[in-house]
């Protein structure tokens, strides 16, 4: 579960993979609702975890994430033509406290 206010996000990237991984999202039934990202390599709607070489340690995102309505979106992880999808469920309002 997931708030409408921002809240700190990672994404994490295992080692084994290198290419580059974009990371977009919507709410589910209306594609021009998207979620706000906001940290290094993000463009508000858009992330993108630049390549890297094999190492042993993980590449990341670190920044937040805020969505202007609450609802379900799908959050599309693209790598090497290949995509994943992860569903958030988001509630109204900020999280609550603790």
């Amino acid at each position: 579960s997931w708030y409408m206010g921002a809240q700190g996000a990672d994404f994490l990237i295992d080692p084994s993979y290198t290419g580059a991984v974009h990371i977009t999202g919507q709410l589910i039934g209306h594609a021009k609702t998207t979620p706000v990202f906001s940290g290094s390599n993000s463009s508000s709607s858009t992330i993108v975890i630049p390549s890297g070489s094999a190492q042993p340690y993980w590449r990341f995102w670190d920044g937040e994430m805020s969505f202007a309505q609450s609802g379900c979106y799908v959050l599309t992880l693209g790598s090497d033509g290949e995509n994943d999808e992860v569903t958030i469920y988001v509630h109204s309002g900020g999280p609550p406290p603790g």
